[in-house]
């Protein structure tokens, strides 16, 4: 059976001109599935050769080589052609991959994103947030203005650059004119933290991060799912997985104003089961996720 695997793209670029000259460099596909042996599996870039994993970019020129008998890899292609299915028999043709026609300007930024950020050849230890002292105190995944964010039960995470440790975070409610403490804690080491089980009702409520001298807050408006934007059709109509569309939903609504806490909630969600969607979270978390700054 064929494993699929979720793949990282970052929002529809509604507003970015191609100003990158980077046009014709970018990925032409990815490897989104392999059916038998992976350590089969090899990708061939100049004189680089690395053993891909689904979510794999590939680009114009790469050659993808299967040594063993009955092991298939399934290549999904950026512009629009039919995947290709390449197995040890036909990869010598098959297995190289070529740009194809030019991708829409959209998705070209898209895939120039996603680039930047899932390196062909992962590290070793694992990306943390650095502690960053004598900084002003400054909350990620937020922007002017109130955020929204789903009513409901769930973990929410927390991130924030600057200020020196230990740290505070409080989850407010705001009701009839008073503040009630919905979640809070206290003596934190890390600039980045996750609030077990917040059962939030639909609502005002400010978010305030502290540390030994400063303290930062902005406003989060709880409201019902129903008033989340819906996917919009440039993703579902889109020939991917639904596990794919889910990631291009989160990024899609990360660009949209007053909803960045809300997909970064959704985005430390699904990197519960999807590595790359804890690449994304790190990005919201670090700063990096953004383009509209």
């Amino acid at each position: 059976m064929i494993r699929r695997t979720t793949l990282v793209l970052v929002s529809f670029i509604l507003y970015l001109a191609p100003t990158w000259g980077l046009a014709g460099n970018g990925p032409a596909g990815v490897v989104a599935a392999i059916d038998g042996q992976a350590k089969a599996v090899q990708v061939t870039q100049g004189n680089e050769t690395y053993t891909p994993g689904m979510g794999f970019l590939l680009y114009a020129g790469d050659r993808l080589v299967v040594d063993a008998p009955g092991t298939r890899v399934q290549v999904s292609l950026f512009d629009g052609r039919a995947p290709l299915e390449i197995n040890k028999d036909n990869a010598a043709i098959q297995g190289v991959i070529t740009a194809g026609q030019e991708p829409p300007t959209q998705l070209e930024n898209l895939l120039h994103w996603l680039a930047k950020r899932l390196p062909r050849k992962e590290k070793t230890t694992t990306a943390m947030l650095a502690i960053r002292g004598d900084g002003e105190l400054t909350l990620a995944a937020t922007g002017p203005g109130e955020q929204q964010i789903v009513a409901g039960k769930r973990d929410w995470v927390v991130a924030w650059h600057g200020g020196d440790k230990p740290y505070g975070v409080r989850l407010l409610r705001l009701e009839d004119g008073r503040l009630s403490v919905v979640s809070q804690l206290s003596g934190l080491n890390e600039t980045r933290v996750v609030l077990p089980g917040v059962a939030a009702l639909p609502g005002q409520y400010r978010l305030e991060v502290t540390d030994k001298m400063q303290q930062t807050n902005f406003a989060l408006i709880v409201v019902p799912e129903s008033l989340c934007p819906g996917l919009p059709s440039e993703i579902a109509t889109a020939a991917f997985p639904a596990e794919f569309k889910n990631l291009l939903y989160i990024a899609w609504l990360q660009a949209k104003p007053g909803w960045k806490f809300e997909a970064m909630q959704q985005a430390a969600q699904a990197s519960r089961t999807d590595p790359n969607a804890a690449r994304i979270l790190r990005a919201m978390e670090a700063g990096t996720g953004d383009f509209f700054k």
